[in-house]
């Protein structure tokens, strides 16, 4: 699969989340995280996309039927930003 910065997301942070639109591809999501070490996000659009934190450097993947997901403590701040994410 092929990932590409999205222009929406490239204002996030120095180092962007990477997103990419689920294709043919098989695509990952993230492993689960220590609670400790994790916030709930919810992705407020309905597309499929893959997010790499900017942080952690792992991937996320959310779409309108599964649009929350614990994410790495260290990416949350640069994920709501972008405006595709809230709390919770």
């Amino acid at each position: 699969m092929v990932t590409r910065p999205n222009p929406k997301l490239a204002t996030a942070t120095s180092q962007p989340p990477i997103v990419a639109r689920e294709g043919a591809g098989h695509t990952e999501s993230a492993p689960p995280l220590p609670i400790h070490s994790s916030v709930v996000l919810r992705y407020t659009e309905t597309s499929p996309i893959l997010v790499k934190g900017p942080a952690s450097g792992r991937q996320y993947q959310f779409s309108g039927s599964s649009p929350v997901q614990a994410v790495d403590v260290r990416d949350v701040a640069a994920l709501l930003r972008t405006r595709f994410f809230r709390q919770g």
